[in-house]
């Protein structure tokens, strides 16, 4: 039992050991855009915002566990964005809204990563894991135009959200859910690859199954591992 246990530390320590930790900044653009769901006497509506351009830039780690496999997480600043536009008649007037939503946040994925190909050539990879993102400041505008008799009257604002649940909040900053990724590295350790992030968290303050704000964002993005001379063992 004594030489098992032996055996089994020494195997544990011989992978640790031949593991390998990779970094490499990584920067990219993103599309992004909520979910929204209101329910008012018993009527359910649900749309969603559209897609709008970001940012998402930060680093990425590689633990690399064999020649195929290795674990990724992950630190991103994430500059998102969306837009919602709606309008109505009542009698002679005319009413168009217009709402743009900047947020920034900071985002944590982790992948669990497969590698096709030979360490020192270029090679595939897939991953499948999930993120947390956690918002820091946004910031609402809005825009309403009236028009009546042929004449159009703009009202504009802009506002720093409220982050929060309480009932007059008007973002949760928690969000998270699954993740996926697919990208092509290159043997010098320059790599491009997309992601996409599927939202589970009701970000709307006080929500719940009725009422709720989702997320839902992909992008493509290049990055470099430092230290990948002949090829970045694992990719």
């Amino acid at each position: 039992m004594k030489k098992l246990l032996l055996a089994g530390t020494l195997a544990t320590i011989s992978m640790a050991a031949s593991a390998q930790l990779k970094i490499a900044p990584e920067i990219g653009a993103t599309m992004y855009s909520h979910s929204n769901k209101t329910t008012i006497l018993g009527q359910s509506a649900t749309e969603s915002t559209d897609l709008q351009p970001g940012l998402r830039a930060g680093a990425v780690l590689d633990l690399t566990l064999s020649d195929h496999f290795s674990l990724q997480p992950g630190v991103f600043y994430a500059l998102n964005r969306t837009k919602s536009e709606s309008s109505s008649t009542t009698g002679s007037y005319t009413y168009l809204n217009k709402n743009s939503v900047l947020l920034h946040a900071v985002q944590v994925p982790i992948y669990a990563v497969y590698k096709t190909g030979e360490e020192g050539s270029g090679r595939f990879f897939v991953g499948l894991g999930g993120y947390i993102s956690y918002t820091i400041a946004g910031t609402q505008k809005s825009e309403t135009a009236t028009t009546a008799g042929g004449i159009t009257t703009d009202k504009k604002s802009s506002l720093k959200m409220k982050l929060g649940n309480d009932k007059t909040d008007e973002l949760r900053p928690l969000d998270y859910g699954p993740s996926a990724m697919l990208g092509y590295e290159l043997a010098n350790g320059l790599y491009f690859r997309g992601h996409f992030n599927y939202g589970l968290a009701n970000m709307l303050p006080q929500g719940n199954s009725d009422a709720y704000t989702k997320s839902m964002s992909f992008g493509i993005s290049v990055g470099y591992f430092f230290g990948s001379a002949g090829g970045y063992n694992g990719w």
